[in-house]
C-alpha cells in the first residue's frame, strides 16, 4: 500500500507539472535564487517526466505509422548495446530490478538453477484518475505502456543471449529467465 501511495503521489506531481503553470508565478528579482527541490522531490520529478516521455514518444510513433510494438523492439534493439554481448540470468535480473525500482517496484528472488532464476515482481499500476489523465493528454494509458516496456524487455533479453518466460497474477509478475540455448 505504501508503494501504491507514494506511485499515486509521483503521478498526482507529473500531472501538475504538465497543467497551467499560473499557481506556481511568482515576483522575480534579479540576483534572487530560486528553491532547490530535495532529492525526493527531483526523483519524482524525473519519474513524471520519464512517464510523460514514454507516452509522448508512443504518440509520436503513432502519428508515423508505428505500433507500441514495433516502437518497444526499436528501443529494445538500440538499449541492448549498452548491456553485455552476453549476459547470465542473475545479471539481467539485478539491472532490471534496479531499472524497476525508479517506479517503486520490488522483485523478490523465487527460484536460483543453474542456468535460470525466476522472479515475482510487482506490476506497475496507475490510480484511475493517473490512468484518464495520461488517456486525455497522450492518447495512452498503463497498458500501452506495459506493453511498450513488455516488448523492449523482450528485444533486450533477446539480443543479449537470453530467454524468459513470464505469467501475470492480480499484483505481480512472475518471469524466468534463462541462459540462451
Amino acid at each position: 500500500m505504501k508503494k501504491q501511495l507514494h506511485f499515486i503521489r509521483t503521478l498526482t506531481l507529473a500531472m501538475v507539472m504538465f497543467l497551467p503553470m499560473q499557481g506556481f508565478a511568482q515576483e522575480l528579482k534579479p540576483g534572487q535564487f530560486l528553491p532547490e527541490l530535495t532529492s525526493e522531490q527531483k526523483i519524482d520529478r524525473l519519474r513524471g517526466n520519464l512517464l510523460a516521455i514514454h507516452f509522448g514518444v508512443l504518440s509520436y510513433a503513432e502519428m508515423h505509422g508505428q505500433s507500441i510494438e514495433e516502437v518497444g523492439r526499436s528501443f529494445g534493439k538500440m538499449f541492448a548495446t549498452s548491456w553485455p554481448d552476453v549476459a547470465t540470468p542473475e545479471f539481467f535480473v539485478t539491472a532490471m530490478n534496479s531499472n524497476w525500482q525508479m517506479f517503486d517496484l520490488q522483485m523478490e528472488v523465487l527460484e536460483v538453477g543453474g542456468d535460470y532464476v525466476k522472479v515475482r515482481r510487482d506490476k506497475l499500476q496507475f490510480s484511475d484518475e493517473a490512468e484518464s489523465w495520461y488517456q486525455e493528454r497522450f492518447g495512452h494509458g498503463i497498458s500501452d505502456l506495459k506493453t511498450f516496456l513488455r516488448v523492449l524487455e523482450y528485444e533486450i533479453i533477446s539480443e543479449i543471449g537470453l530467454e524468459t518466460s513470464r505469467s501475470v497474477e492480480a499484483e505481480h509478475v512472475i518471469f524466468t529467465i534463462s541462459a540462451g540455448k
